[in-house]
């Protein structure tokens, strides 16, 4: 199958993937960590990695302090 095949754009212009085995709500250092954390377990497992991996959020990477 066609990874490009098989995503969405949202609104604001961002191509996601239509579907994922995994999504991570948050790319502060808690979602982030959880991802890495969560992937390397995958991989030791033989279940899969990174790849089955979405993390969004709202603004970017690292925007902005949590609780404020």
């Amino acid at each position: 199958m066609d990874p490009a095949a098989d995503t969405e754009v949202t609104d604001t212009g961002m191509t996601v993937p239509a579907h994922s085995r995994y999504v991570i709500i948050g790319a502060g250092i808690h979602g982030l960590s959880t991802g890495w954390h969560l992937a390397t377990e995958l991989r030791r497992r033989g279940l899969g990695g990174a790849e089955d991996i979405v993390i969004l959020d709202k603004t970017g990477v690292g925007a902005g302090a949590s609780g404020i």
